[in-house]
């Protein structure tokens, strides 16, 4: 689940002014817009998840798209939507996202909770150890790789890895986490997190995305090396049967 932030100094700029069915549009495509700013989709879409009819969609669309004199804001001389491949852009929606004094604390919470969670189950797993010392080398073997960091912490290293390609504070850990735990359950961290680093390498933080990394990521991943040539028959016998 996703959340989309609206400034309720909608209410006082000239979208407001416009018609009912212009101002469900842009309602609508913030709702289905992901972190980069982008929401792929197209008319028809729209229209189904606005519950309006096709033409006032299309309509609603081009009055978003045009310049508007009288907005607050001089991006795009005004313009609410900007069409890209695969959709359309909403001009100022980085811009309101960044917003967000809470991320920081959040973030911190958010890595408190992990720390608690791996000590308590560390301590779990010594005092079962502790408890039935013949079970000892078993519970090094199952136990401790269960509750190890690695399950813990690759959605940290993740995080710091966009931190560290895009020099900021900031990251979106909920969105990191939900869209590469169905990758990493199947392939393992080892093998996601190459291809998770190869593709932040090559997107600019304006337009990395996590969903859209988990649907292509297969397009990241190294190429497998070519099938070694089959070896060339040497036994005597061989040759004996060939004549």
């Amino acid at each position: 689940m996703s959340y989309v932030k609206l400034d309720c100094g909608i209410l006082d700029s000239s979208l407001w002014a416009e018609a009912a069915e212009v101002r469900l549009t842009f309602i609508t495509i913030l709702a289905m817009t992901g972190p980069d700013g982008v929401c792929l989709a197209t008319a028809p879409g729209i229209a189904r998840r606005a519950n309006l009819p096709l033409e006032a969609v299309r309509h609603a669309l081009t009055v978003l798209e045009g310049p508007d004199p009288d907005s607050r804001s001089v991006a795009e001389e005004g313009r609410r939507l900007v069409r890209v491949d695969g959709g359309y852009r909403v001009v100022n929606y980085l811009a309101y996202r960044d917003k967000d004094h809470t991320a920081a604390e959040r973030v911190r919470r958010y890595r408190q909770r992990l720390a608690v969670t791996r000590n308590n189950r560390n301590a779990t797993v010594t005092d079962r150890d502790d408890r039935n010392a013949s079970r000892k080398q078993k519970q090094k073997q199952i136990e401790v790789p269960r509750a190890s960091s690695r399950v813990v912490t690759w959605s940290v290293e993740a995080v710091d890895d966009w931190r560290a390609r895009f020099q900021a504070e900031k990251a979106p850990a909920g969105q990191i986490g939900s869209s590469l735990q169905p990758l990493v359950r199947t392939h393992g961290w080892d093998v996601v997190r190459p291809a998770w680093q190869r593709y932040l390498a090559a997107t600019e933080g304006k337009f990395a995305s996590p969903t859209r990394f988990a649907t292509t990521w297969g397009d990241w991943r190294p190429a497998p090396p070519p099938p070694k040539p089959a070896p060339e028959p040497t036994s005597p016998q061989f040759f004996e049967r060939r004549a």
